[in-house]
Order: structure tokens, then sequence, then C-alpha cells
């Protein structure tokens, strides 16, 4: 879940991106390697929803592959580390401009 301060900065992004005409990205959801694989890729997708809700919400429009979860496959950092895991529970915002 995001806190409203959160929801906020995302809708304030999403209203700066489609005012230049950016009115699309990708959003990639990602966990640590805590828990099964399975449950990983879940909430990585969750995460990706999560973020994508209030862009779209002010203006963005995205396809369902656009939103993906990576679950645990692609670690910033180690997962040997509580700041490690930390790092690998994210979520990225792929921004292209328009051609």
């Amino acid at each position: 879940a995001l806190k409203p301060e959160q929801i906020a900065t995302l809708g304030t992004l999403a209203q700066h991106l489609v005012a230049v005409d950016i009115t699309t990205a990708r959003i990639e959801g990602h966990t640590d390697s805590v828990g099964s694989s399975a449950y990983n890729q879940t909430l990585s997708e969750a995460r990706a929803q999560a973020v994508a809700a209030p862009l779209q919400a002010n203006g963005m429009r995205f396809t369902p592959g656009q939103i993906v979860g990576q679950g645990e496959r692609i670690p910033l950092s180690t997962n040997d580390t509580p700041e490690g895991r930390q790092d690998n529970r994210r979520v990225v915002v792929i921004v292209t401009p328009p051609a």
C-alpha cells in the first residue's frame, strides 16, 4: 500500500509527464528473495499495480504488458543483509519520450 504522500507525488509526476506528451511508461515491481518465488512474483505484480494506479488516475495509460512483476529475479543488492533486501523491494518506472 502506498502512503498518501506517495500517491500525491505519483499523481504530480503523471501530470507533469502528460503535460509534455508522455502518456505511458513501463512499471516494474521487484522483491527481495524472502518467501517463495510464487509469492514474490504475486507481490511484485501488486507493487507495480499500486504505483500504476495513481499514474492512471492522473492521465497516463498502460497496456497490460507495461505493468509487470519481476519477482526476485533482478536484485540490485545482496539479499544477505537487511539493507540489501530493502534495496531489492522496489518499483521502477521507465519513461521513454515519444518518438
